[in-house]
């Protein structure tokens, strides 16, 4: 990595979900490139593509948006992390496999047992530990238009964030 013909020409991608144990030095940009880039859990409608992903391979029908089941599934997995969700999806791939096949092909869960199965899921009291790797990971951002609704920001308006955001994580370390 040290040799300067390679310069421009190598590729470094460091992925951590622990920011606030890298060193400034690492931060800072120049350092190990110039794009630090937050990666945050979905929201919104994105949030809601995510879960239909994670449950169209096992559910017979997905619920529609707005009904009683899918304000359920939503519900049951609010906080929940992409590891959460990989477990999920492990685990709904083991009752599919436990149920076998039908006499028309593979079987589906119906709504109610997805249910059951999300709401079997305990997590792990986690919650505050990930608010501060997202903070921090909003705070080491290094593009405005990567922050949420960063597009409609001005510099200042993040600088204040960037205090907003700090401030919380303080006060985050001290409740624990």
């Amino acid at each position: 990595m040290s040799d300067p013909r390679l310069k421009g020409r190598v590729i470094w991608i460091l992925m951590t979900a622990r920011p606030q144990n890298l060193s400034p030095d690492i931060r800072r940009p120049g350092r190990v490139g110039n794009l630090i880039i937050p990666v945050l859990d979905p929201t919104g409608d994105d949030r809601t593509a995510f879960i239909q992903w994670v449950l169209e391979d096992c559910l017979e029908t997905l619920p529609e948006i707005g009904s009683e089941e899918w304000r359920r599934i939503n519900e049951a997995t609010l906080g929940y992390s992409a590891a959460q969700f990989d477990a999920l999806r492990d685990e709904l791939a083991a009752e599919l496999e436990f149920l076998g096949e039908g006499e028309h092909g593979p079987i589906r869960l119906n709504t109610d047992q997805v249910i059951d199965i999300i709401e079997e899921q305990i997590s792990a009291d986690i919650e505050t530990a990930r608010r501060v790797q997202e903070l921090y990971a909003l705070i080491n951002c290094t593009r405005k238009s990567l922050l949420p609704d960063g597009e409609k920001l001005v510099k200042a308006q993040v600088l204040k964030l960037k205090e907003e955001w700090a401030r919380e994580i303080h006060l985050l370390q001290l409740a624990t």
